[in-house]
């Protein structure tokens, strides 16, 4: 685990959760950071594989209800970067990689690569260059060590890994391809990934260049309830980030994701404030912007002579698509696949003058509706279907709804594209 945190740094960022578990079962402990033993976890519970987790002595489910205390530390970038390179030895764990290897005559085995800053001996970089030479992270270990040329801090080289694999140099699509070695791929191959990929990747170009890390897997913080200052974290805020270890503070999260940016919230918090993703990200990638009022133009009906005309030619449209819509029904009722239902949304915004970014995620879109439930209810159970296997589709009250939330603002043409965007189902 490493050397305590400093003094200072527990008393700042330790703090007690109360966690109720709702529609879930797991013998693992939720908490955030690095744990103490929780209180009144039915059964007990004994720590975990990882230092500061804990399993459950017997399955949790509904209702079941524990506290923690947790530190989660949040230091600001220029007590990161003057936090130093002082690495102990029993955290070169962190620093270790396995390597198989592609040439005939290489050697798979363990390489540990020596700590920021300090050179290895030549017996040890001989070892280093042979080994990844024969396998296939070559081009990781020469893109970890181009990236490091210069940087003085350990904070430095982080930040520039972060900044790397940001777009437009990679991009984030669930549909990341199938490999034998899917890092080294996500790197110099597809260029496109998930969570999974963006984390892995920078984890273990940190360890090349000599930086404890590890992948933490778990959940963002979710939505806080302004009622009760309570937090609702769902499966859509599954995700996995990367944890760096620092003098002084410990672990500190980080998030190579690429996601909208949000400012973290306060309370419940996975780790540090560059962790600023929000739920699991899908398929669809739509940033729903805040509808803006339609101008006001003079004369009866509010709208200039072209914008009627657009009005009379979009209505038509709608008059034949309806049709269609019609006609394909009554041959088929059969409700929507999640692929479909997700296909559909993203059209919907697409039509409706959404902006489409690599970045938002259906939970982002879901508060972006929030001011109607019915709507936001409506984007929960395209995940739901997506992620959750969740047969029941939206209802046609939810679809009405978020129709209305389309046209919110935007007058009567707004309407029209509203209905042709997301139009009845029958």
């Amino acid at each position: 685990a490493g050397p305590a945190p400093s003094a200072a740094a527990l008393a700042t960022w330790t703090q007690t959760l109360h966690v109720t578990l709702g529609l879930m079962y797991t013998t693992e402990v939720i908490a955030s950071g690095t744990a103490q033993s929780p209180a009144n976890v039915s059964g007990g519970a004994v720590p975990g594989p990882s230092p500061g987790t804990w399993i459950a002595n017997q399955q949790l489910g509904p209702g079941d209800a524990y506290s923690v205390r947790v530190y989660t530390p949040d230091p600001t970038p220029a007590e990161l970067a003057a936090a130093g390179k002082s690495y102990p030895a029993e955290l070169a764990y962190y620093r270790e990689m396995f390597v198989p290897v592609q040439a005939p005559h290489g050697v798979p085995g363990s390489v540990v690569f020596p700590a920021f800053g300090a050179p290895p001996s030549p017996a040890n970089a001989g070892y280093i260059r042979s080994t990844l030479a024969a396998s296939p992270y070559a081009g990781a270990y020469r893109l970890a060590q181009h990236l490091q040329a210069g940087e003085k801090t350990p904070y430095a080289y982080v930040e520039r890994v972060l900044e790397y694999l940001q777009p437009p140099r990679y991009a984030y699509n669930t549909d990341a391809p199938r490999s034998p070695y899917p890092l080294e791929t996500f790197l110099f191959g597809a260029k496109y990934g998930y969570c999974q990929q963006f984390a892995g990747a920078m984890a273990l170009l940190l360890r090349m260049g000599g930086i404890p890390a590890r992948v933490a897997v778990g959940f963002t913080p979710g939505r806080q309830s302004s009622a009760t200052g309570e937090w609702d974290v769902s499966d859509f805020e599954a995700h996995a980030w990367v944890e760096a270890w620092f003098p002084s503070y410990g672990w500190v999260a980080f998030n190579p994701t690429p996601s909208a940016a949000t400012k973290p919230q306060p309370g419940v918090a996975p780790g540090a404030s560059e962790l600023r993703t929000r739920g699991l990200s899908s398929k669809l990638h739509a940033a729903a912007p805040t509808p803006a009022a339609a101008p006001r133009h003079p004369g009866g009906s509010g709208l200039p002579l072209a914008a009627i005309l657009a009005v009379v030619v979009l209505a038509l449209a709608l008059a034949g698509a309806g049709a269609l819509v019609v006609h394909g029904r009554r041959r088929s009722r059969e409700p929507l696949s999640s692929d479909e239902l997700v296909a559909e949304l993203e059209r919907a915004l697409r039509r409706s003058s959404f902006t489409i970014t690599p970045a938002t995620t259906l939970a982002e879109i879901e508060r972006r509706f929030s001011r109607s439930s019915a709507a936001a209810e409506y984007v929960r159970a395209v995940g739901r279907a997506r992620y959750a296997d969740v047969a029941e589709p939206p209802s046609v009250a939810q679809r009405r709804a978020l129709r209305a939330q389309l046209a919110a603002g935007r007058g009567t043409l707004g309407r029209l594209r509203a209905l042709w965007a997301l139009p009845p189902r029958l």
